[in-house]
């Protein structure tokens, strides 16, 4: 999921912030308003008020099973899936962190990929996706090479429908949401590539309710396709601090080049960049007047709670560098991080309590994948 060495294209909007911002409720769109006030943001916090851990699954570390940095994590049945962007590697293990193998290899033979940029587990098919520039090669769930199709564009994420269709997070010349059928024949596109609307979401295509999601942070609007058209889901309000076409309009034309600098140094806007939905709870990232915040937002109750990234204190193992989920459960959000945080404190009385799991952790061993139900 995350993707440091790459820069996702951009995406546009081909209709008015109006339509994006609607009422409390728009009834004939069902457009459900996600009210978030940054008046109430937290200046600190503990780790703890969000999260509550469930398990802690440390991977195998071997020359065969080396990852760089997590940046894409599915776990299906007794598997876990870890992609691994900068090293180039979809490695598979079980569910107690034993290493099983890798899917495909880089190269020019079949089966073998350029650069992958992102996979997909096909639950119901059984079969694993990997998207490579302008080819899907096919695999089964243990890794077993089975065909490889080509794109009419090149993409940086997928997702699969129930129904055995696609859409991707296309790149570069081919900046929009594809819609194709199973054989990745482009049934329709959306949202074509604009000056206007630059920037990209972190988490560009998930899953809601068996819906694909795609988030247009320059309209602060979660879209699906369903009945095979775009229609806005989620609008996400911070009270008077959405950016608006007015205000794009209002710009000299350097900034309106320069739009994300813009943005993450005016101060006057929220920048939502991040938006990833459990069944009842998103995770939710952003940037306000020049400083990120996370938090969650429990989507039935309404409730949520936001902090500042820099002092969010992690009372539960330790220092860490960054939180974000790599992945999520059916409850829970699945969060990497890398073994020294976890073994840095050996008196706390986390590592004492979970010294049978981290006992054999050094430095230099894989990331730990942290299994985390939101407490909001």
């Amino acid at each position: 999921m995350k993707k440091k060495s790459i820069v996702f294209a951009f995406l546009l909007i081909s209709f008015t912030i109006t339509t994006c911002s609607p009422d409390k409720k728009n009834e004939k769109e069902e457009i459900v308003r996600i009210n978030i006030n940054v008046d109430n943001f937290k200046s600190s916090g503990n780790l703890s008020d969000f999260l509550e851990v469930v398990k802690l699954i440390p991977l195998e570390t071997s020359q065969e099973s080396l990852i760089d940095e997590v940046d894409k994590v599915v776990q299906f049945r007794e598997n876990i899936y870890v992609f691994d962007l900068k090293s180039q590697k979809l490695l598979l293990f079980n569910l107690k962190g034993k290493f099983l193998g890798q899917i495909g290899q880089r190269g020019k033979g079949p089966g073998e990929y350029i650069e992958i940029h992102d996979f997909q587990v096909d639950t119901i098919n059984e079969l694993i996706y990997l998207l490579d520039f302008r080819k899907i090669h096919i695999f089964s769930t243990k890794g077993k090479w089975i065909r490889t199709e080509n794109t009419e564009f090149m993409a940086l994420a997928l997702c699969k429908s129930a129904n055995n269709e696609f859409v991707f997070y296309g790149g570069g010349r081919d900046d929009r949401i594809y819609k194709t059928n199973s054989d990745f024949k482009v049934i329709n596109s959306f949202f074509p590539y604009s000056l206007a609307y630059r920037m990209s979401p972190r988490y560009p295509l998930s899953y809601y309710k068996n819906e694909i999601l795609f988030h247009i942070p320059t309209c602060d609007t979660i879209f699906t396709l369903k009945d095979g058209k775009q229609k806005p889901l989620m609008y996400l309000d911070f009270n008077g601090y959405n950016f608006t076409k007015n205000d794009f309009d209002r710009l000299p034309m350097t900034e309106q080049d320069n739009l994300y600098d813009y943005l993450r140094n005016s101060g006057k806007y929220v920048m939502c960049h991040g938006f990833l939905p459990l069944k009842n709870c998103a995770f939710i990232s952003m940037n306000y007047s020049n400083t990120a915040y996370i938090g969650f937002y429990n989507l039935k109750t309404d409730q949520y709670s936001f902090v500042q990234l820099r002092k969010l204190t992690n009372d539960i193992f330790g220092p860490f560098m960054v939180l974000l989920p790599t992945g999520v459960t059916n409850d829970e959000f699945i969060f990497s991080v890398p073994p020294d945080k976890l073994i840095k404190d050996r008196n706390s009385s986390f590592y004492k309590k979970n010294i049978e799991i981290l006992g054999g952790i050094t430095e230099l061993s894989n990331p730990v994948l942290l299994l985390a139900k939101s407490k909001i």
